[in-house]
């Protein structure tokens, strides 16, 4: 009995399908980021990117869906954290402070 695969393709899949489609490869877009193409490779096959190269990528007009998640910095994160607990907390019925 033969079975079809169904699957749901990898982002790094499309990624590849959308060069294609583009008339590009991974020397094309290495050499307009300033990287090689096997850093560019290794760089799509991750699950984020730095931002700068982020933006790179965005302008060089791959759909952001195609593109690594931006890296969340340890600040960052933690300040997000900290706002979240704050709203939380105003959220929390009795924490509010009398006087």
């Amino acid at each position: 009995m033969n079975t079809i695969n169904r699957k749901k393709p990898t982002r790094q899949q499309l990624f590849r399908a959308w060069m294609l489609q583009n008339g590009l490869d991974l020397s094309d877009l290495a050499g307009q980021l300033g990287v090689t193409k096997q850093r560019l490779s290794a760089l799509m096959g991750q699950k984020q990117a730095c931002k700068r190269i982020r933006e790179r990528l965005l302008q060089i007009g791959i759909p952001e869906e195609l593109i690594p998640e931006p890296v969340v910095t340890k600040r960052q994160a933690l300040a997000e954290n900290r706002a979240l607990r704050a709203r939380l907390a105003e959220l929390e019925p009795g924490s509010g402070t009398a006087a």
